[in-house]
């Protein structure tokens, strides 16, 4: 029988967004989806790391993925996640005191305070959208693409650059200087084509993969399952429409697609 190759993934966006609400964006949904896949592939043991503290991951990967081994950046793991929330209070309090209370309580706690787990040496590495730590070592690495808006269209992002950290810079910087030592997925040949051309990545290093639609969406024929959908968004029976699903952020260019549809409109 063939050993398993060992594979660590960065589920740290999973970790995140443990609520179910906003934070679940279409990146926190194909993280879920290829962990899913992965785990069920007999030819890896996969173990998981995340960069985000918060005590509720574990019960959450076991509910999930059943019993996974998960490294974090820390060994006060509970400790670290009520340093966190208490950090996203103060952030949100326009009081002067705030800044002393995050350095004196948060910040440096959260610098010194932790004891780094050592994290042995994996054959594969898998990063959804972040780059990799230094302290995840492995033969191969590999970092899923999925745009290149924040350079293309840096206006709709000029709020998160101003904070630091912001993770696509470290990705640009990452892929610039990870030359041949880490391999790319794709979700589009525009996707590739830019990181390509942008950030001179070998075309060869970047393999295309499409996202695919969740199970939970196919073709319904039953009609009363459709007469429910119809009655339940105020649909009419005897109109077509377009349906779009994305947010109101003008990167998605829902404006573009409501002009095309008057301009469809009015031909048809």
């Amino acid at each position: 029988m063939e050993n398993k190759r060992t594979l660590i993934f960065d589920a740290s966006v999973i970790a995140e967004n443990l609520n179910n609400g906003r934070g679940r964006s279409g990146i926190y949904f194909a993280t879920y989806n290829i962990l899913k896949n992965l785990m069920a592939q007999k030819k890896f043991d996969v173990s998981l790391y995340s960069s985000y503290f918060d005590d509720r991951f574990d019960d959450f990967v076991k509910q999930n993925f059943g019993s996974v081994r998960v490294y974090y950046d820390n060994r006060y793991t509970k400790f670290l996640s009520k340093m966190v929330q208490l950090d996203k209070r103060l952030r949100a309090s326009k009081h002067n005191i705030t800044k002393l209370l995050l350095n004196v309580f948060v910040r440096k706690p959260l610098k010194f305070s932790g004891y780094h787990i050592r994290i042995p040496n994996f054959d594969v590495a898998f990063s959804p959208i972040y780059v990799f730590p230094k302290k995840i070592k492995a033969k191969e690495k590999y970092i899923f693409l999925h745009d290149t808006i924040p350079v293309l269209f840096p206006d709709y992002y000029s709020n998160a650059r101003s904070k630091n950290h912001y993770w696509f810079d470290g990705l640009v910087q990452y892929v610039r200087n990870a030359k041949n030592t880490c391999k790319y997925f794709a979700n589009s040949a525009a996707t590739k084509n830019d990181f390509v051309q942008l950030f001179n990545v070998n075309s060869n290093d970047i393999k295309m993969v499409p996202l695919a639609a969740n199970d939970n969406f196919y073709h319904v024929t039953d009609d009363k399952q459709i007469a429910a959908a119809r009655a339940k968004y105020n649909i009419p029976t005897d109109k077509k429409y377009v349906f779009s699903l994305c947010t109101l952020e003008p990167r998605k260019n829902l404006i573009r697609a409501v002009k095309t549809f008057i301009e469809f409109i009015k031909k048809n």
